[in-house]
This record gives C-alpha cells, sequence and structure tokens, in this order.
C-alpha cells in the first residue's frame, strides 16, 4: 500500500498491470528466442552471401582449382559453401536439416548437415576452415539486451539486426 501512495492517481493499477505482464512473459520466453532465431537466419544468409566476410571480418578461403574445376564441369554454383545450397538453406531457412530448439530458457539454432562441422572447426590440412556460424559479441549482446526489453514491453524488434 505504500507504493500507491507514492503513485499518482490510476498508476497503481498501471504498474500491477505491468509487473503481471513481466511475470506472464518470464513463464514462456518463445516469442523473442523465436525472434532471435530469424536473426541468426539473417544473418546465416549475410554471411554466405559474403563468403565468410560479413562475420568474419575477411573471405572464407578461396576454392582449391580442382574444386572450381569440378564445379564448373558439374554446372554448380562457384560460389563457397554453395554447391548444391543444403548448407547455406538449412541455415537460412526452415528445413529438414535445420536445429532450431526452443526451450524454457534457451535456444539453440544450427544445422544438421554433417559436412558443416568439418568447415566449422577444420584442423585438416586439406580442408580449410570456413566458419560460418559466428555470434560476434555485439550480436550477443543486442540478444541478450532484446531479451531484456521483450521482457519489459513485450516488443521484439530490438533483437533484430
Amino acid at each position: 500500500m505504500t507504493v500507491a501512495a507514492l503513485l499518482p492517481d490510476g498508476d497503481y493499477d498501471t504498474v500491477v498491470s505491468r509487473v503481471a505482464d513481466v511475470e506472464r512473459r518470464l513463464q514462456g520466453p518463445r516469442p523473442v528466442l523465436e525472434a532471435i532465431g530469424e536473426d541468426f537466419r539473417q544473418l546465416m544468409g549475410r554471411q554466405f552471401e559474403s563468403e565468410g566476410r560479413y562475420l568474419l571480418g575477411s573471405a572464407w578461403a578461396p576454392l582449391a582449382d580442382s574444386t572450381l574445376e569440378r564445379k564448373i564441369r558439374l554446372g554448380l554454383d562457384l560460389r563457397i559453401l554453395h554447391a548444391t545450397l543444403r548448407l547455406r538453406s538449412s541455415l537460412e531457412s526452415r528445413t529438414a536439416e535445420t536445429v532450431e530448439e526452443i526451450r524454457d530458457t534457451e535456444a539453440v539454432f544450427g544445422t544438421a548437415v554433417p559436412y558443416a562441422r568439418y568447415h566449422q572447426r577444420s584442423r585438416e590440412a586439406r580442408l580449410p576452415r570456413r566458419r560460418m556460424v559466428v555470434a560476434r559479441e555485439a550480436d550477443r549482446r543486442r540478444w541478450r539486451d532484446g531479451v531484456r526489453h521483450w521482457l519489459l514491453t513485450g516488443d521484439t524488434q530490438q533483437v533484430r539486426s
């Protein structure tokens, strides 16, 4: 009751309503986690379109001459990691190989395409490392701040780049 006495007329009900809204959002953060997933997919599209430059600041290792010759011979997309678009599609949109697990307090986004891990973490001399899944500090900060904003307002727009 002391709080009510400190608030101008009618504001007490507004405060109670806003607290109830925050409590409700705390029970199920799915909307904001889905918005982060959409932002992640957009980042992945930019990453592939730039052949690694967008999130890493420098391009992926160039294709070997033999790979380029094979792609030309088979009529495949000549861009790096674009031969069949399978990997890009799994990260940029929702396909059968898209990983998107939204849980109570976290979300996992990625791909189930088997060869992705070799490019993401390659330490083999014959396969260059071409990291596609990267969360920059600025992205993590925007998502974290966006979750805070969503908790207070219900607005998911701040999680998007």
